[in-house]
């Protein structure tokens, strides 16, 4: 038995995978996590459900007068957030609203002495990467902050 994907260790971010692989009888029988999978010219193919995190899929092959053939693949799936618009808020709700999401906030904050003197909040001019994007858990996003954009 051969699989031909994914890969071993694979990141996705999709909520399944497709396993395809390919056996030898042709004839082979094929489970995929315990269920048997059609086989067609001695390729198999079935889509399994990802949960976020790692997941373990096993794959078995067997066949009258062979030895039966046991594979298992681990495959990862990152769970994706959309970054919000936080053009104008202040600095210390972007940090919170980054920190829900499980993103990592980095702050640049620009300004001179007379803005360090005066009161108010720090309010966030520009996010890199901007607003929409679509990151993983963990990845870190550029808050430029200022008195005033």
């Amino acid at each position: 038995m051969e699989i031909t994907a994914p890969a071993d260790a694979a990141v996705v971010h999709h909520g399944s995978v497709e396993v395809r692989g390919l056996v030898h009888p042709r004839r082979a029988r094929v489970l995929v996590l315990g269920r048997p999978v059609h086989v067609a010219r001695g390729e198999f193919r079935a889509v399994v459900p990802l949960r976020v995190g790692a997941n373990l899929i096993d794959v078995g092959a067997s066949a009258r007068g062979a030895a039966p053939s046991w594979n298992a693949l681990r495959v990862t799936r990152e769970a994706l957030v959309t970054l919000p618009d936080l053009i104008g808020a202040t600095r210390d709700d972007a940090i919170a609203q980054l920190d829900a999401l499980g993103l990592r906030s980095e702050v640049q904050e620009e300004g001179d002495l007379l803005d360090e003197l005066l009161g108010g909040d720090w309010i966030v001019c520009a996010t890199r990467p901007p607003a929409g994007n679509e990151l993983p858990r963990g990845a870190g996003v550029h808050l430029t902050a200022a008195k005033a954009c």
